[in-house]
């Protein structure tokens, strides 16, 4: 499946769960850590890797900057969506490709949040999950 990029993803705020992966990847394609980081809750929480916990955007920004810094082209497949009251599990397909063309793919798992203002952000972002070969 293709996350299409509709019309509110492109002010910048996601109307709903999969316009959220939308904009992530967009931000990355960009290369625009603000983009990226404005995507989650201050208090969210990034797991990059099993056993490594990130709390809060400061310590997500620096993550993601790392990756930015790293160069790979990101693609997102959407999974699955289960929403509950304003809360959204989401699965991706996460796909990396470096620049010297190795490529990685996981399942990314999510935790997304209807703010007040109607946009959704992350709240968990598991991605240091399943592999995939």
């Amino acid at each position: 499946m293709t996350v299409r990029i509709p019309a509110d993803a492109t002010a910048g705020k996601a109307a709903t769960p999969d316009e959220l992966a939308a904009l992530c990847m967009r931000y990355f394609r960009e290369r625009d850590l603000d983009g990226l980081v404005s995507l989650y809750e201050p208090e969210a929480y990034v797991q990059p890797e099993p056993g490594t916990v990130l709390h809060g955007t400061d310590a997500i920004r620096t993550a993601l900057g790392e990756i930015l810094d790293a160069g790979p082209q990101v693609r997102l497949d959407l999974r699955s969506i289960h929403m509950a009251e304003g809360i959204a599990l989401v699965t991706n397909i996460l796909t990396l490709t470096a620049p010297d063309g190795a490529v990685h793919r996981e399942i990314v798992t999510e935790v997304q949040r209807r703010q007040a203002d109607g946009r959704w952000l992350y709240v968990f972002d598991i991605v240091g999950g399943l592999p995939l070969k």
